[in-house]
């Protein structure tokens, strides 16, 4: 005999969420964030690499309590 659940199927429902709800914090028109750059990337270096797609109002990379980049 087979007995089917919901719990063991695996399969879960998605929580009720808007469909341009943003996953993470609060959305910010025109920024972007960037991850996995190397430890010792300056903010003049991810600057111009941007700059050749177009204009940049400015750069910043967050540093852990120590000082060092978080990537």
């Amino acid at each position: 005999m087979s007995t089917s659940s919901a719990e063991g199927s695996g399969s879960l429902s998605p929580s009720p969420v808007a469909p341009n709800a943003p996953k993470f914090g609060t959305l910010i028109p025109n920024r972007i964030f960037v991850g996995g750059i190397a430890a010792s990337t300056t903010e003049s270096e991810l600057h111009s690499l941007f700059a050749s797609y177009g204009n940049v109002k400015a750069t910043k990379i967050i540093l852990d309590r120590a000082g060092v980049s978080k990537g």
